[in-house]
């Protein structure tokens, strides 16, 4: 069973350390953003600070040498720095207003555009950018803008605000803060702000019912969207860790597990929210590790090999039992299917993807919104994946074109996040599933053309 597998454990809880005061000046008056622009304006003029005083002029304005007596026009080093004169426009002053301006727009001063995009394409140093033309850089950008823009990701969508939270969502006020809580926890559940910020939500409503309430109406919402991918990078443990919070809630007693039950007998559905409820009070009731903070880092080995066979064989029925125990892992199998799937460039494999995908759903091994987030998840990372594989879109959309087939296994609006084919892809024989890539091809690729049988 999953609670027999191998445990690989995150860590200890992590802590803020509070405030040093002996370090930091916390005077009224003191200013830590002027602070750190004074220290940045002294090491852009090349001192860096060192060997300089500062002593103020009868007038309050301050200027820098070894002792009182220098006029601050020159210093020992030969820097030129105009700070005794304010008839005139200080060099300075220009320099750091300029040099505040970079700043606001990039990481250490540097802007995007600056860089030619290279945060954009994921290298790590200017030696990695240098070695891409800039035709390639356009050839990237055409590419993105002609096949994402018509299917964009929820999180790029006019519903969504900056922080990654939709603006017009339905839910009531405090399932809505409840949610952000939720998301933001599962960054770093053993953190002490994880359930602390949650436990303040939830001890606005006095009674248990009106809080297991809204924490399926903020599950609920997370689940049908997607949120933990559309408010960040793809977490393939975002399931898990709910469930490992909701478990510490229920042991820290703010709702106890009658109150679930209770719950549960009002509301007898099978719905994703409820299956990761329950599995909450299974951890609380089995008394599991994640209790203590011992999270998996991964998904158990196990696992994978589910996916395998899944994509290979499309049985059911010989991995249905482990995956009835384990909800919370539900979207990373298939998440791990659909990437097998296209990496094995056969459209039989692809084609019985799809298929076992409608079958667990019709056997009620897991539900459709586990089937979405797992899809949506692969889609997400599509463009990362293009790299090692790069007829991936076209292959993706093959996939996504099965599973949209009556009857459909996703939503309309995960099948809309697939970009649209970019490579032709043509299926080699009659008898076999084996795909290729035709580069023979005088016309643009789309959605009605991208694929040749034999």
């Amino acid at each position: 069973s999953f609670r027999q597998t191998p445990h690989t454990f995150l860590g200890t809880f992590h802590s803020r350390m509070p405030f040093d005061a002996k370090k930091k000046n916390v005077a009224d008056d003191y200013d830590p953003e002027l602070e750190a622009e004074k220290e940045f304006e002294s090491h852009s003029n090349g001192s860096g600070g060192s060997g300089r005083k500062k002593s103020a002029t009868s007038n309050g304005v301050e200027k820098n040498g070894k002792d009182g007596g220098e006029t601050g026009e020159e210093t020992k080093s030969g820097d030129a720095i105009s700070l005794g004169s304010q008839g005139k426009p200080s060099v300075v002053y220009k320099e750091a207003k300029a040099s505040r301006k970079k700043r606001c727009r990039g990481v250490s001063g540097s802007s995007i555009k600056k860089d030619g995009g290279r945060f954009d394409y994921g290298f790590d140093n200017r030696d990695d950018y240098d070695d891409v033309s800039e035709d390639e850089m356009d050839d990237m950008a055409r590419y993105v803008k002609d096949n994402y823009n018509g299917h964009i990701f929820d999180s790029e969508s006019d519903d969504f605000s900056n922080d990654g939270f939709r603006e017009n969502s339905p839910l009531p006020e405090t399932a809505l803060r409840l949610q952000k809580c939720l998301i933001e926890a599962i960054k770093d559940p053993n953190a002490q702000e994880a359930l602390h910020s949650m436990t303040e939500v939830l001890i606005e409503f006095f009674d248990e019912k009106a809080r297991l309430e809204t924490i399926e109406k903020a599950l609920d919402d997370t689940i049908l969207h997607d949120d933990w991918t559309t408010s960040g990078a793809v977490d393939r443990m975002a399931e898990y860790k709910t469930v490992s919070l909701l478990a510490k809630i229920i042991d820290q007693g703010l709702i106890s597990v009658d109150a679930f039950d209770a719950h549960f007998k009002r509301n007898p559905g099978d719905s994703q929210t409820l299956r990761l409820m329950q599995c909450a009070v299974g951890f609380y009731q089995s008394n599991a590790p994640e209790l203590q903070g011992d999270l998996l880092s991964e998904p158990p080995k196990e696992f994978s090999d589910i996916a395998e066979d899944l994509c290979r064989s499309g049985e059911v029925s010989c991995v249905k039992e482990a995956l009835l125990g384990c909800p919370f892992l539900h979207a990373d199998v298939i998440y791990q299917v659909c990437n097998n799937s296209t990496n094995s460039m056969n459209m039989d494999v692809i084609f019985n993807a799809s298929k076992t995908f409608k079958d667990l759903i019709s056997e009620k091994v897991m539900t459709v919104a586990a089937i979405n987030a797992g899809v949506s998840r692969f889609l997400t990372e599509l463009r990362d994946t293009e790299v090692d594989l790069p007829a991936a879109s076209s292959l993706a959309f093959l996939l996504v074109s099965y599973c949209i087939e009556s009857p459909a296994c996703i939503d309309y609006n995960v099948y809309r996040k697939c970009p649209r084919p970019r490579k032709f892809l043509r299926k080699r024989t009659a008898s076999s599933g084996r795909l290729s890539i035709r580069e023979d091809a005088n016309e643009d690729c789309t959605e009605s053309n991208y694929l040749e049988v034999a």
